[in-house]
């Protein structure tokens, strides 16, 4: 289904408890009224770093310091990378342009003096284009920034250089896969990277009782099983 934009367009925001800017600047394009309004642009840059049909993109524009934005949302429980889509006009080789930090709100964030506890931040040298975006990873003391997030969490975004449009959530856990099979005469040998249960079934109907643990289990990633003569076998890892 493709973003068409303005999802959020009208819905009220209040300063130093929703974000904060510490000056008045141009470009209201996108939420009209508030006091200091948000400056915004358009970009052509529509790429998440993941497949999304996205046809309509803001960015946030004239970044300084002394400014925050809240951002709040509901993660499954998790470890996750977090990378911030940052632009600059300068040329890449001009140094380190996009800076900003990340942190969690650790109190009623409805409510102004608000506390909070830094996660990390994001330096990377310039883009070449305004809205011409790179994803820029969340860094603790020098190595990349792992979150554990779980429900409603708040997160405040301090943007100190560099347009500023998005923020990009990745599971930091393993993704959990087959490897190809390998066959020696009627023995198949399965192996899989991750951790997680390997289970079985003879049918695919859909229903959670099509499938049951291997017994014995598999010690490690790996499981030979011997060929059926008839039907068909399937199998799974349940993470």
């Amino acid at each position: 289904m493709p973003y068409i934009g303005g999802a959020y367009s009208g819905l009220a925001a209040v300063d130093n408890i929703d974000y904060h800017r510490g000056n008045q600047a141009d470009s209201p394009l996108y939420r009209i009224g508030e006091i200091p309004q948000v400056p915004m642009d358009m970009t052509d840059d529509v790429n998440r770093g993941v497949v999304a049909n996205i046809q309509v993109n803001y960015k946030m524009g004239w970044i300084g310091n002394d400014m925050w934005y809240n951002y709040t949302r509901t993660f499954p429980a998790g470890n996750y990378n977090v990378y911030a889509g940052l632009s600059h006009g300068d040329a890449p080789t001009s140094g380190t342009r996009m800076t900003g930090s990340l942190q969690k709100v650790t109190s009623d964030a409805t409510k102004t003096n608000q506390t909070v506890a830094n996660l990390g931040t994001f330096d990377a040298p310039a883009t070449g284009g305004w809205g011409n975006n790179a994803l820029v990873p969340l860094n603790s003391g020098g190595s990349p920034a792992s979150l554990n997030l779980s429900g409603a969490t708040t997160l405040r975004m301090l943007p100190t250089n560099g347009d500023f449009d998005f923020l990009l959530f990745t599971s930091a856990t393993a993704l959990v896969k087959f490897n190809p099979p390998t066959f020696a005469g009627t023995t198949v040998t399965i192996t899989w990277v991750g951790t997680g249960t390997l289970q079985q079934a003879t049918v695919l109907t859909g229903r959670p009782s099509d499938w049951s643990d291997v017994i014995p289990a598999p010690t490690g990633n790996t499981y030979q099983a011997t060929a059926a003569t008839t039907g068909n076998k399937y199998f799974r890892i349940r993470p």
